[in-house]
C-alpha cells in the first residue's frame, strides 16, 4: 500500500493510437498527490549538439513536463542539415555514405516517418550491393498500383500477350473494351476487331491500340514507359483517375516517373523482371534476418524507439511527410513533434537532418519541425 514507482518521459509518448497520451503522466500528481516527481536529466546516449537540436524541438510542445537535458559527453560533430532537388539526389547520397562507411554502417540507421518511405531507398541500397536491415517488412514500390499497371504494359507487349495482363491495361486508358471480348488465354487483335464488327466507334479505338503496341515493340523498356505514359495517355488516366476517385495526381505521377527511371536501367523487360524478383527476395532476406555488423538498419520512427545509432538519417523532412499529411491538427502535430524527437534522439555522434527542396512546378516544403530548430 502506498508503494507505487512509475519511470517515463512525456516527450517519447508516441502510441496514441494505442491509448498513450501524455497527459496521463501529467495528470499523475493529481491522481497521486503525495507522489515526488524525479527527473532524470543527464543524457549517457546522445551529444551536445544533438540534444540541443532535439531539445529546441520538443520545447515547441505545450502538453509536457518543463526539463532540460544534458549530455554526459563532450562536444562532437555539428548537426548536418542537407537540402536537395529530388528524392532520388538524396536516396544517392544516403546510398553512397552507407557504402563507403563499409563495416560501420552496421552503427547506422535511416529513420523514416513510415515504411513506404523507405521502400525506394531499399531498392537503390540492392542495387548498389548495401546490405541494410528492416524490422518491418516493407512494401515493394514495385507493387504500386501504377507500376503494376506499366509492368503490365511491358509484360503484354514483350512477354506474350497474355489475357491477365491484357485485362489490367486494357481500359487505361477508357476503351470500352469487355472483358467478355477476350475468350483465348493469349490475346488475338484480329479476334477482337472481329468481337467490336458492329460497333463503329470501337474501331479507331482498336486501330490505335494496335497501331501503340506495334509501336512500343520496338522500344527498350525506358522508352516503352515514356510512350505508355505520354503516346498511349495513360499519364492522362492517372490525372482523371485523381480527380474521380480523390486521390493525389502529384503522387500517382511521381510513381511513374520512379519506375521510368528504373526501367532506364535495364535493356530488356526481361531484365527489368529478373532485377524485380531479385530485390523483393532481398526485401524477404531484410525483415527475415537480425541486424548485422554491416547491415544498416531501415527503421520508421515508431520501430526506432528504445534503439540507438553512432549515425542516424532522418531523410524526407518535408511538410506532409513529417508532420503526415493526415496529422495536421493540434494534439496530432504534437504527437508528430514527439516522433520527430524519438527519431532525431537515436543518434549517439552523428544526426543528418534531409528535405526534399523539388523545383519550381513542385516546390517541396520544409517541414515545420526544422524551422522549430531553427532552420
Amino acid at each position: 500500500e502506498n508503494n507505487l514507482f512509475v519511470v517515463g518521459d512525456d516527450d517519447q509518448s508516441i502510441y496514441a493510437f494505442r491509448g498513450a497520451r501524455p497527459e496521463l503522466m501529467l495528470g499523475f500528481q493529481k491522481d497521486y498527490p503525495q507522489a515526488r516527481r524525479v527527473e532524470l536529466s543527464v543524457n549517457y546516449r546522445s551529444t551536445p549538439e544533438i540534444l540541443a537540436c532535439a531539445g529546441k524541438l520538443i520545447c515547441v510542445n505545450k502538453n509536457r513536463f518543463e526539463k532540460k537535458s544534458r549530455a554526459a559527453s563532450g562536444h562532437g560533430e555539428a548537426v548536418r542539415f542537407l537540402g536537395f532537388p529530388d528524392r532520388e539526389a538524396q536516396n544517392e547520397r544516403i546510398a553512397r555514405e552507407l557504402l563507403e562507411a563499409g563495416a560501420e554502417r552496421g552503427k547506422a540507421a535511416v529513420i523514416f516517418r513510415t515504411n513506404r518511405d523507405a521502400a525506394q531507398l531499399a531498392e537503390l541500397l540492392t542495387r548498389k550491393g548495401v546490405p541494410f536491415w528492416m524490422r518491418e517488412k516493407l512494401k515493394s514500390p514495385y507493387r504500386s498500383q501504377t507500376a503494376l499497371d506499366l509492368r503490365a504494359y511491358l509484360a503484354f507487349v514483350f512477354a506474350g500477350q497474355k489475357r491477365s495482363d491484357f485485362f489490367r491495361i486494357m481500359n487505361r486508358p477508357k476503351r470500352y473494351i469487355s472483358r467478355s471480348a477476350v475468350d483465348t488465354e493469349r490475346v488475338d487483335l484480329d479476334r477482337l476487331k472481329a468481337f467490336y464488327r458492329d460497333k463503329p466507334y470501337m474501331k479507331e479505338i482498336l486501330r490505335k491500340l494496335e497501331l501503340d503496341l506495334a509501336r512500343l515493340k520496338r522500344m527498350d523498356p525506358y522508352a516503352a514507359v515514356n510512350y505508355i505514359r505520354r503516346g498511349v495517355g495513360y499519364d492522362e488516366y492517372l490525372r482523371q483517375s485523381a480527380l474521380e476517385g480523390g486521390g493525389k495526381w502529384q503522387e500517382l505521377r511521381q510513381e511513374a516517373d520512379w519506375f521510368q527511371k528504373q526501367a532506364k536501367e535495364f535493356a530488356s523487360q526481361e531484365e527489368l523482371e529478373e532485377h524485380i524478383l531479385f530485390f523483393e527476395k532481398e526485401l524477404e532476406k531484410a525483415a527475415a534476418k537480425k541486424t548485422g555488423e554491416d547491415c544498416a538498419s531501415l527503421l520508421t520512427m515508431h520501430a526506432s524507439k528504445g534503439l540507438e545509432y553512432d549515425a542516424v538519417y532522418l531523410p524526407d523532412c518535408n511538410e506532409g511527410t513529417i508532420p503526415h499529411k493526415k496529422s495536421m491538427k493540434g494534439e496530432q502535430v504534437e504527437e508528430e513533434r514527439r516522433m520527430f524527437y524519438v527519431a532525431m534522439t537515436r543518434a549517439r555522434k552523428r544526426l543528418t537532418l534531409m528535405w526534399v527542396e523539388g523545383t519550381k512546378e513542385e516546390p517541396g516544403f520544409l517541414s515545420r519541425f526544422l524551422s522549430d530548430i531553427g532552420l
